[in-house]
């Protein structure tokens, strides 16, 4: 019995020892989850690179097959692409249902505060701050005017676009609830089965990311929706407070104009009344010192009319602006009443109405070529201008110039009379050339503010 015993318990510890190492072969350690064949569970971009890039390192597959399952899985890739930019804005949609409206509202309050504060707009400018300076500063305030009305008009746009957005979003709702019919459909489908798994599996992805990223349209859309009534208040209350801010810069431009325009005639006539000064003498009599008194007299009526013409400008470039918002307005209007009126015979009425109050083409073009003509004449005088500047850097060699040709003891005589004419004379070109810098920037200005009206007509 003990024989036995001891035969029998040597043969069942190999028995078992036998049994446990099957099961251990028979169960695999299990592999990383991925997403299920049929659809069940969201799919997602690290397990869908994960695969791709092990498909395109793979020489299991045909080439047919391998570019059949890139295609499917770098769809799927741009599915989920589009879902995360959808989930970001459905995000911002979300928070401007909270913060939208609180935000309207205290805007809305500085604006009615700031409608109801009747103090004059006031420039911060010293007495004794030079023209430069302050046509610097102007400068400055045409360039924040023209960003602010660009905003205004970014605005506008956006309100418009925005009041009729309600529809759209509808309907592209609609369709997108369609397309996850449709989706939800083809994933219940069975794959064909000579179709090999990889592929169905990364055919079941595709859909799966299609079917997420329409989710996240809807989600979208739902929320676009909702916030929408926030929004426009935003949006309304972000246009009034900017067309105020234009209306103060516009304020400020004409107060810094204005001082620029007194402050540049001020300086043009204390220029002029040195060169009358120097006119009203009695210089020699040789031709080259009457030549020169001339020539002074002429480049002081210049002067004149060209700080005349640059007021002129300023206030042209104020009126193509206003002529330009004017036109805008007229067609967002006009706009507003075809949408009500619709493709009916009141259209003809509407458009009539507006063409009326559009400015003469024929008026616009000849001015667009008188402005030309001023720019061209202006620019030819400054060549000119610059070139007796530039000879006129030394006093005492622009005499030698002038009386190179004559006897030594006219030269000397004439002398004195022709210096002092060269100073006045210098004084009346400088002024002459930063006056015409000025108007040739004004001109090109007004030519810009006209192009714009064109283009809004």
């Amino acid at each position: 019995m003990t024989i036995v015993r001891s035969l029998i318990y040597p043969l069942y510890l190999a028995l078992l020892m036998i049994a446990c190492g099957t099961v251990r072969a028979e169960s695999p350690p299990p592999a990383p989850s991925a997403p299920s064949a049929g659809g069940s569970q969201s799919v997602s971009t690290k397990v869908i690179e994960a695969r791709l890039k092990e498909v395109e390192g793979s020489t299991d597959y045909d080439e047919e097959a391998k570019n059949n399952l890139t295609e499917l899985y770098r769809k799927a890739l741009s599915s989920l692409e589009s879902m995360a930019a959808n989930e970001k804005t459905a995000k911002e949609f979300s928070q401007a249902r909270i913060n939208a409206g609180d935000e309207a509202s205290k805007l809305s309050a500085r604006y009615e505060q700031r409608k109801l504060d009747q103090s004059p707009v006031t420039v911060d400018i010293a007495d004794n701050t030079s023209l430069v300076e302050i046509e610097n500063r102007l400068l400055k305030e045409k360039a924040d005017s023209a960003a602010i009305a660009a905003k205004l008009d970014s605005l506008e746009q956006q309100l418009d676009t925005e009041v009729r957005r309600p529809d759209q979003a509808r309907q592209t709702l609609t369709e997108a609830r369609t397309e996850q019919d449709n989706i939800n459909a083809e994933l219940k489908k069975p794959s064909p089965d000579n179709v090999k798994s990889a592929l169905k599996e990364a055919r079941q992805w595709q859909l799966q990311a299609r079917l997420q990223e329409s989710s996240s349209r809807i989600n979208m859309l739902d929320q676009e929706l909702l916030s929408q009534p926030m929004r426009l208040e935003l949006l309304k209350a972000q246009r009034d407070t900017t067309a105020l801010n234009l209306k103060r810069s516009r304020e400020r431009i004409q107060i810094l104009e204005n001082r620029v325009n007194e402050q540049r005639r001020s300086e043009v006539e204390t220029v002029l009344a040195e060169a009358a000064t120097s006119s009203g003498k009695t210089y020699h009599e040789h031709p080259v010192v009457q030549e020169l008194v001339v020539s002074n007299a002429q480049s002081s009526e210049q002067l004149t009319q060209l700080s005349r013409r640059l007021e002129n400008v300023a206030s042209g470039d104020q009126q193509a602006d206003d002529a330009a918002k004017r036109i805008e307005d007229e067609f967002r209007r006009t706009q507003k009443k075809l949408e009500v009126a619709g493709l009916s015979q009141v259209l003809g009425q509407i458009l009539l109405e507006q063409r009326r109050q559009l400015p003469d083409n024929r008026q616009i073009k000849r001015e667009v070529r008188k402005r030309e003509s001023l720019i061209a004449e202006t620019a030819l005088n400054q060549l000119q201008n610059n070139e007796e500047l530039r000879k006129l850097r030394n006093l005492q060699e622009y005499a030698d110039t002038l009386t190179a040709t004559l006897d030594e003891n006219v030269a000397l005589e004439i002398r004195p009379d022709l210096l002092e004419l060269a100073e006045a004379r210098l004084n009346l070109l400088k002024k002459l050339d930063t006056l015409g810098n000025t108007y040739l920037r004004a001109l090109g200005e007004l030519d810009f503010a006209q192009h714009r009206h064109r283009r809004r007509q």
